[in-house]
């Protein structure tokens, strides 16, 4: 997630092809807002995503690293044979 705390908002130049810059204004006036405004949402968006991604992402390596319990005191009581039902 972004910083809750805002900057000011810096500019950017983009450089697009001619029939993606006439698309992407349609595109904004339907959604009535500026390029500016549904671009800022798009990167957001992205942004917010990865975050969200690389969070999943170390919650899981850490429940990993933590181990689970098998309830067995740290004891095997089974031979990998049994296991796999070779013997």
């Amino acid at each position: 997630m972004l910083r809750k705390q805002q900057s000011p908002p810096q500019n950017i130049t983009i450089r697009l092809r001619s029939r993606v810059l006439a698309a992407a204004k349609r595109l904004a006036h339907r959604r009535g807002k500026s390029m500016s405004q549904m671009l800022t949402e798009l990167v957001e968006q992205a942004v917010n995503a990865e975050d969200g991604h690389q969070r999943k992402l170390q919650r899981a390596l850490d429940r990993l690293e933590q181990g689970y319990s098998l309830k067995t005191g740290g004891k095997i009581g089974w031979t990998r044979d049994q296991v796999h039902d070779r013997g």
